[in-house]
């Protein structure tokens, strides 16, 4: 009988799950991942060194970075970890020391360097130039600050080098306070108010990413500057949030699908035994209201497929990072059939009315709101209305109308599906609530305890999970070393939805075997999160992803 091939496992190293950045990296490696039938094991580690000491409700974050331990030889055959992100709070020095412990196993990094390492990273030099020349160029902004990110975050450092040097490409200085470090956070209000209190004549604010760009509106809506009027400014990552802020916000266009795609790719070729190279991947800046309205630039008037295609590359940007790639070529068809029936009914008079609905419904049918920039979706129909009706010839009522019905049903499907989101908001922090409510109560719980807290996990969708407890439960204070133990004991299963305890004479497992088929919970990508209660490890919870 021949014997079953072992699958190769890689462990994906991230500061977290619930951000926009993370869960990108981790859809781009998942998509890699199922192409190249190979399982992966998710370990959120959130942020080394960092201090949460006012922050009660933080502050054992720190136990998140014990699951680093999990990630050993005996468990994975590769590992792809976004050390930036999981570092952003500490030392380059300290990351290579940290990273010493997976020496022996081949290793690509995320969104960050360090030396010996291969990485995939984003082109921080083009997408922040070719904000700031829009800036510079087309707003005319001379006055031009940046909030930064920490000294030893590589993206942080490549970004400011851009700014720097396009400003002084374009001989403008930059004075001494119109570059303020913050912590790559919406919680940078100290770096916001240093920079807005030293220079009341800045003109545009470039935000090292999209969360502290965030940040910032709300400082500058604290004090009644109107963003794309008063005062300008872009970010970098264009998150979804970023599209959807008030007013919309500019951004730097990178990737983090292709990221955490092209890395485990590459981990697996180095994996084999090929040599391999670090990747740059291009980005591009997409212009909302944030620093004026698009609208203002001067538009050609020739429609053709190039045009048409450059719009669809602009709205529907998000159909390349799903996995529905049939979905998006749908999508694309369908824009492209829209546009072109509404430039006929320009063209041909009435003709087409009643096709060109058909096609807006089409369009709206395969989800488009869902994968759509709405912002940019807007600005590319009002160009295109300016376009056709740019004519001096009288319209007919149906031409005068036309746009309008659009913008009204798309604005109707907008409303519909916010209605839905907000429904889903509602229940997830219900069921995060009741999730974090029954691990507080854990420590004074019974076996079935473990059952109802895999009850629980609904709120992340999951189910299929395990919960593996330490023999006793281990006091870890934030600047304690943790080794995890050699064996742990598997007190309940949840697969397919059902929650099954496990009798007493089947828990123990070793740790080289938490990875591996443990009564069926084993799916292709699962995530590792730590059990705790405030300073006291219980153990770990291996939980589809």
């Amino acid at each position: 009988m021949e014997k079953k091939q072992k699958r190769i496992t890689v462990g994906v190293l991230v500061s977290g799950i619930m951000d926009d950045f993370t869960r990108m990296i981790c859809k781009g490696v998942m998509r890699a991942a199922e192409r190249r039938d190979v399982d992966l094991v998710i370990f959120p580690a959130k942020y080394v060194d960092r201090d949460v000491s006012d922050n009660r409700d933080i502050m054992y974050e720190y136990q998140y970075g014990t699951i680093l331990s999990y990630a050993r030889k005996q468990n994975l055959d590769a590992i792809v970890a976004a050390t930036g992100c999981i570092g952003c709070f500490t030392t380059v020095e300290r990351m290579e020391e940290l990273m010493k412990q997976y020496a022996e196993i081949p290793c690509v990094l995320i969104a960050s360097q360090l030396p010996g390492y291969e990485s995939v990273n984003s082109d921080n030099f083009s997408g922040v130039r070719e904000g700031l020349e829009c800036l510079i160029q087309q707003t005319h902004c001379t006055r031009i600050g940046m909030i930064g990110g920490p000294e030893d975050n590589f993206d942080a450092n490549e970004r400011k080098k851009a700014f720097f040097q396009v400003m002084q490409e374009h001989g403008l200085t930059v004075d001494e306070g119109m570059y303020e470090s913050g912590d790559l956070t919406r919680n940078s209000r100290e770096a916001f108010t240093r920079l807005l209190d030293h220079n009341p004549e800045l003109e545009a604010v470039f935000c090292i990413n999209d969360d502290t760009a965030l940040g910032m509106y709300e400082e500058l809506k604290r004090r009644k500057l109107r963003i794309g009027r008063d005062i300008h400014v872009f970010g970098y990552d264009n998150i979804q949030a970023a599209a959807k802020a008030s007013p919309p916000l500019s951004s730097v266009q990178a990737d983090p699908a292709e990221l955490g795609e092209n890395a485990l790719e590459l981990v697996l070729k180095k994996l084999q035994g090929e040599a391999v190279q670090s990747l740059v991947l291009p980005t591009r800046f997409v212009r909302r209201d944030s620093i004026g309205s698009p609208e203002e630039q001067q538009w050609g008037n020739i429609i053709d497929s190039r045009m048409i295609d450059s719009w669809f590359a602009d709205v529907f940007y998000r159909c390349k990072h799903e996995e529905m790639q049939d979905t998006g070529e749908q999508i694309r068809q369908a824009f492209q059939a829209l546009i072109r029936c509404i430039c006929s009914i320009y063209t041909e008079e009435e003709e087409g009315i009643w096709e060109m609905k058909g096609l807006l419904e089409q369009l709206l049918n395969v989800n488009t709101i869902a994968y759509a920039d709405v912002d940019n979706l807007l600005i590319v129909l009002r160009r295109l209305q300016k376009i056709l009706m740019s004519g001096e010839q009288a319209y007919t009522k149906s031409q005068r109308e036309l746009f309008p019905m659009i913008y009204q049903r798309i604005i109707r499907v907008m409303d519909q599906n916010l209605g839905v989101m907000q429904d889903q908001s509602i229940r997830d922090s219900f069921d995060m609530k009741l999730f974090v409510q029954k691990t507080l109560q854990f420590e004074k719980g019974t076996d079935q305890s473990y059952g109802t807290l895999l009850e629980n996990l609904s709120w992340l969708h999951v189910k299929n999970a395990g919960i593996f407890t330490f023999e006793q439960p281990i006091t870890h204070l934030v600047s304690d070393p943790f080794r995890a133990p050699e064996e742990l004991y598997l007190k309940a299963v949840l697969r397919a939805g059902e929650v099954q305890l496990v009798p007493a004479v089947e828990q123990k497992v070793r740790l080289e075997a938490i990875f591996t088929e443990n009564r069926g919970i084993r799916q292709d990508c699962m995530v590792l999160f730590p059990l705790f209660v405030n300073e006291t490890l219980q153990g770990v919870i291996l939980c589809e992803m």
